[in-house]
């Protein structure tokens, strides 16, 4: 006789086999798509060449100041105008 937790786990392995499943990977609001692109080129970059390794790493780390930094902006000014509005609700919301 099968366990209960047994008949479960087959029951969820089939689908999976089947269908498969993707690994979704947590995205940052302010890192942009190309951001991203960079990022998986230079992870496979790096066991093969040192040197391209190297410059996408130095890319893929102004890229993200860049999108840090546009973030940061964007929230400020989204701060300016609800101080300017004197919507105070607003700024403790952001």
């Amino acid at each position: 006789m099968r366990s209960p937790q047994k008949i479960y786990g087959k029951v969820l392995e089939v689908p999976r086999e089947a269908i498969g499943s993707a690994k979704s990977q947590k995205k940052k609001k302010w890192i942009s798509d190309d951001t991203y692109a960079a990022i998986r080129e230079k992870r496979e970059a790096k066991g093969k060449d040192k040197n391209r390794y190297q410059e996408l790493k130095a890319e893929v780390q102004r890229k993200l100041r860049v999108g840090k930094q546009q973030q940061l902006e964007g929230m400020c000014m989204e701060l300016e105008a609800a101080n300017w509005h004197t919507d105070r609700l607003d700024i403790f919301a952001i």
